[in-house]
């Protein structure tokens, strides 16, 4: 039997499952559900998976035009595979990975269970035993079939299921043996999206971000200003996150969580009756974008999250402030650039163009293309 550590760190493809129906939603691609207005369900499990990967799909033109846009964005090779036995549902997609894939385990991941992680992805693999056939979680007291890893030793009975006609998931997992893994206790959560309301419900669990960047002197800060207090006035509730490149110590020195923390507390909280300040170390990730994300998410409860500059990140929808008596050019050349707020109405760009003083054609394209407002 194999070690848990040699399993852990066996290469794991993840297979993203975009073959359904969609019969309680109207038919519609799931797959291709805004995950925020920067991403799609589809885009947003790609990114939180690590190395190659594949999508099982009923019909490859669909998404043979997505492929390449989705390689170059987050440098991986992305493989379609087609089912073999068309229209018998997810089991013909486990069985068309498993002939197509040779490896002794399966990621599958299916489309309509965006809010996955590369945590989470991490903490499944760590699952692994050399005994059981199928490692699924449990969120809620709900197993999610569709969001496990599965062993080639499962093949046998695919077959044999298919065979008999048997297409539903749960006359496999009769025959095999499975570990369930109860997420209760941990971070993790899980939710299936099989019909408008609860995609309704789901957007609105999603926090709801985009940056305004633009070099010194420019009026960024100006700008947020404004947007703050005319979301307020709509009754949203606004938070923001500002990077700076100096390590501060955010704190005063010979104040009392001043000397906490410089000797040694690894976070000081202190808090009046109206609000609180929380200081805390971290470890910087490889990839800044990771940080970010974690960033956004502790700010979840927050209606609106306004990021201050990011300018060279890509995973962040962005406004740019640009003022020609400030720069020649705009800071921004990537596709996450979605417009230029400016004092020169008439500057040719790819992405749209509006005068610095015309706040509500500002928040009107905000509300229309970078956030999702109930």
């Amino acid at each position: 039997m194999k070690t848990l550590h040699l399993l852990f760190n066996e290469n794991i493809p993840a297979v993203v499952l975009c073959g359904g129906n969609s019969k309680r939603f109207n038919s519609k691609d799931k797959a291709l559900l805004k995950y925020n207005n920067n991403s799609t369900f589809l885009e947003h499990i790609i990114s939180e998976c690590q190395g190659d990967m594949y999508l099982s799909v009923n019909d490859t033109d669909r998404y043979n035009s997505l492929i390449s846009d989705y390689e170059k964005k987050y440098n991986k090779k992305i493989y379609i595979i087609e089912d073999i036995n068309k229209n018998i549902g997810p089991l013909g997609a486990i069985h068309s990975s498993f002939i197509n894939i040779d490896f002794n385990y399966i990621q599958f991941l299916s489309c309509d269970t965006p809010n996955i992680s590369k945590d989470f992805l991490c903490y499944m693999k760590s699952m692994i035993d050399g005994y059981h056939d199928a490692f699924i979680p449990v969120y809620n007291g709900k197993p999610y079939f569709l969001c496990s890893i599965y062993s080639k030793n499962i093949i046998n009975a695919v077959d044999e299921n298919i065979k008999n006609k048997e297409y539903k998931i749960k006359n496999l997992i009769e025959k095999i043996k499975v570990k369930y893994i109860d997420l209760k206790y941990t971070i993790f959560k899980l939710s299936n999206i099989n019909t408008e309301e609860e995609y309704l419900s789901f957007q609105k669990t999603m926090p709801q971000y985009f940056a305004v960047c633009g070099k010194r002197n420019s009026g960024k800060t100006t700008l947020i200003c404004k947007l703050i207090k005319e979301f307020v006035n709509m009754g949203k509730s606004v938070a923001v996150i500002k990077h700076t490149s100096h390590d501060h110590s955010f704190d005063t020195d010979g104040k009392d969580t001043y000397n906490f923390k410089n000797n040694g507390a690894s976070a000081t909280l202190i808090y009046s009756p109206l609000k609180y300040m929380l200081v805390k170390d971290y470890i910087k990730s490889e990839d800044e974008r990771e940080d970010i994300i974690k960033f956004i998410k502790s700010l979840n409860e927050y209606d609106i999250i306004i990021l201050e500059g990011f300018k060279h990140l890509d995973n962040i929808p962005k406004i740019e402030v640009f003022r020609t008596d400030v720069s020649d050019k705009p800071l921004c050349e990537d596709s996450s650039l979605k417009a230029l707020v400016t004092n020169d109405i008439n500057y040719k760009s790819k992405v749209p163009v509006f005068d610095i003083n015309n706040l509500s054609s500002i928040i009107n394209f905000i509300i229309q293309n970078l956030i999702i407002i109930q």
